[in-house]
């Protein structure tokens, strides 16, 4: 059951979402630590995490794509906004 969930999110992420663009981040690299009691301590921001540096990397892959950008854009009055 829970295999089929989890083939059911990769399929829409990778498709519905992500509109076959090849973005990647290798899951099992993530580090998390634990004992970092920090107040805003978050594993996205931590600097064992190369894979999260580029906070933009989806917004400039579907803005590079003029097919993706068309699906997503939204235009009122004549103006993407």
């Amino acid at each position: 059951m829970l295999a089929n969930t989890e083939a059911k999110l990769v399929d829409a992420w990778e498709n519905s979402v992500l509109k076959g663009l090849h973005i990647r981040i290798d899951y099992h690299t993530i580090a998390n630590d634990l004992t970092n009691k920090d107040v805003g301590y978050s594993f996205l921001s931590d600097p064992q995490n190369p894979c999260f540096a580029r906070r933009d990397q989806l917004l400039d892959a579907f803005f590079c794509n003029q097919n993706i950008f068309t699906h997503f854009e939204v235009v009122h009055q004549g103006e993407i906004i």
